[in-house]
């Protein structure tokens, strides 16, 4: 795709944009068009300002080492309207739980993670692992070399994060016993 005008490089990059079923690094957009990671950037830039300028239905979001398109704030209430009925099933407390374990202790152990919770987690590994939230990143040097597991690009796409460092700091959480009651005052003086 040598000697491509602009408009019609901006062009083919929103085409590939569109049709990503994840978001694309600039790495991967110029190996898909043969142009350079600098041209690929500076068109991108062009892309976003011109959704930006035209107030278009969509902006591009950078996630996950990637760009992909999101739609505007304004189109929310229809897009839900549009999702009914093609909800995914949510993630359960117990495959949350063990999640926000992996997503800041990863690489880790299931043993591990049954330590933390005090429980099994088995089952919510398998819900995770087979919805692509995390994955096998390898083996413990330990007996028995016990799977590690990791979090996914899919997490920082589900999650909406760029990438790891936009979790939250474990210092903004509370311990359980320094939560205040949090039952309503009573009525009755």
């Amino acid at each position: 795709m040598i000697g491509l005008s602009p408009s019609k490089a901006k062009k083919i990059l929103e085409a590939v944009l569109f049709m990503a079923p994840e978001p694309l690094s600039t790495g991967k957009l110029s190996e898909l068009t043969s142009l350079t990671e600098n041209e690929v950037s500076s068109f991108l830039k062009d892309i976003e300002q011109d959704l930006i300028d035209h107030d278009r239905g969509v902006r591009l979001e950078t996630i996950a080492g990637g760009v992909r398109f999101v739609a505007c704030k304004e189109a929310e209430p229809y897009l839900l309207e549009l999702s009914q009925g093609q909800k995914r099933n949510p993630l359960s407390p117990a495959a949350l739980e063990v999640l926000a374990i992996i997503s800041y202790m990863q690489p880790i152990t299931r043993t591990e993670i049954d330590e933390i919770r005090g429980v099994s987690s088995e089952s919510s590994i398998g819900t995770l692992l087979d919805r692509g939230l995390i994955a096998e990143v390898g083996r413990k040097e330990a007996p028995g070399r016990p799977i590690l597991f990791a979090t996914t690009k899919a997490f920082l796409v589900y999650f909406g994060l760029k990438d790891l460092t936009e979790l939250p700091e474990l210092s903004e959480f509370k311990e359980p016993d320094d939560i205040e009651n949090t039952n309503p005052p009573s009525l009755v003086e």
